[in-house]
This record gives C-alpha cells, structure tokens and sequence, in this order.
C-alpha cells in the first residue's frame, strides 16, 4: 500500500508541476515584454558595475 500511495504522491506533484509550467509560459509577447522592462534596471547597473 505504500509504494501506490508513493505512487500516487508523486504522479500528483508532477502533475500539478506541469500545470504551473505551463500557465508561466503562457504569458505570451505582453508578458515577456514586461518581464523585459522590469529586470532593466538590473541589467543597466550591471553595466554600469562592469566599466
């Protein structure tokens, strides 16, 4: 009966890890733009670091 619960936990984990994967990707052009805008700061005062 362990290894089907085991079984069971696991099955269910990978499930619902597939489930949020996905809805992260589904962000589509307007999320990755946001995401784009939003790290600029970082990415500027790396450059700035790096001089």
């Amino acid at each position: 009966m362990r290894i089907q619960d085991t079984d069971r936990i696991l099955k269910e984990s990978r499930i619902a890890r597939n489930t949020n994967a996905a809805h992260g990707e589904s962000d589509g052009m307007m999320g990755r733009a946001w995401k784009s805008i939003a790290t600029l700061p970082q990415r500027l005062a790396g450059m700035f670091r790096h001089q």
